[in-house]
């Protein structure tokens, strides 16, 4: 059997998630069967293997210290596809967030990397493509508090082709920043 890809994703704080399960909601109520479909983080990248604790500590510090401002801000609706392992025409829908991956973050998953999901989401929804463009407008989202983690995906035996299962691993969280 083939092994579940290994996802590095971005986790805001619970409150942020209140706000997406909302929409969420709304995206169900307006024809996305897909919307709970998707659990509420950013998907940055198909790892080779799952990261340590220690690694993933590394790299929050790395992704901290580089951030510009001191909350990630959301704004409107995107699309992501999925990497090449998903032979579906499936993508993730979720507000376009606003952070660049330092060089130094790239570097240090460079032996790891897969391949990076682009342009970085706040999964919200699965979507079939084309996606329809009567969607509803995503809430204004912006958080400090995150934490890198590990995240499994694993296509259900019955159901649709929306239909996955997700594990997310231990969170780590990412440091204050440091004020300069």
């Amino acid at each position: 059997m083939k092994r579940p890809p290994s996802l590095l994703v971005l986790v805001p704080h619970r409150d942020t998630r209140v706000l997406l399960q909302a929409w969420s909601a709304e995206l169900f109520k307006s024809g996305f069967s897909g919307a709970w479909a998707f659990p509420w983080v950013i998907p940055i990248a198909e790892v080779k293997r799952h990261l340590s604790l220690s690694e993933l500590k590394e790299l929050g510090i790395v992704l901290r210290n580089n951030f510009t401002e001191k909350k990630i801000t959301c704004g409107k609706a995107e699309i992501c596809e999925f990497p090449a392992y998903i032979d579906k025409n499936i993508s993730i829908l979720g507000p376009a967030v606003n952070i660049n991956l330092p060089e130094a973050f790239l570097h240090k998953i460079n032996d790891l990397l897969k391949s990076r999901f682009s342009p970085l989401v706040l999964g919200s929804a699965l979507a079939e493509k084309p996606l329809l463009d009567d969607i509803p407008c995503p809430p204004e989202i912006s958080f400090g508090a995150s934490a890198l983690a590990n995240m499994e995906m694993l296509p259900l035996s019955q159901g649709n082709v929306l239909s996955f299962e997700w594990k997310i691993g231990q969170p780590c969280w990412l440091p204050k920043k440091r004020e300069k």
